[in-house]
């Protein structure tokens, strides 16, 4: 079976208490880990959320994180799908 690689984008806003639990389900997908990515984009949180999210990328080599100024969920996942490499 051939695999594509492929990008998971996620936007996030204020999920600090949850976004743990998201991320880390994506990283026990049943997938070959270098064919897919990881992509978290911050819709201008206010709570830690960013902080986690950096954790994830400092230790994770398939996860990338984003910071964008406020925008809604839209404008966060277009800016997400403009950074990915995947299919």
């Amino acid at each position: 079976m051939s695999f594509q690689k492929i990008s998971i984008i996620v936007s996030v806003y204020n999920k600090e208490k949850v976004i743990s639990d998201c991320v880390e389900s994506l990283l026990r997908l049943d997938y070959p880990k270098k064919k897919y990515e990881i992509i978290l984009v911050d819709d201008g949180s206010k709570d830690s959320t960013w902080k986690i999210l950096q954790n994830y990328e400092e230790n994770f080599r398939r996860i990338t994180v984003f910071k964008k100024a406020n925008g809604g969920k839209g404008s966060a996942q277009n800016y997400g799908i403009r950074q990915c490499k995947g299919k």
